[in-house]
């Protein structure tokens, strides 16, 4: 078996540094927050309404 020379083992405890400091372990990621504006917010509000509404008149009128 061949011995580490000191270059060596600084370049593995470097890395191994680099890899234990990581934004993932660390959780310090950046992270997004979705601003919902008013007119997006109705928008969908509408959708899903209509959606669900819909459904609910085809329910009861297959249920006759």
């Amino acid at each position: 078996m061949s011995e580490m020379t000191e270059t060596d083992r600084l370049r593995i405890t470097a890395k191994l540094e680099k890899l234990t400091n990581d934004k993932f372990k660390q959780q310090k990621l950046d992270s997004w927050r979705p601003v919902p504006s008013f007119g997006s917010t109705m928008a969908i509000f509408a959708a899903f309404g209509t959606f669900f509404l819909a459904v609910g008149i085809a329910l009861y009128i297959k249920s006759d």
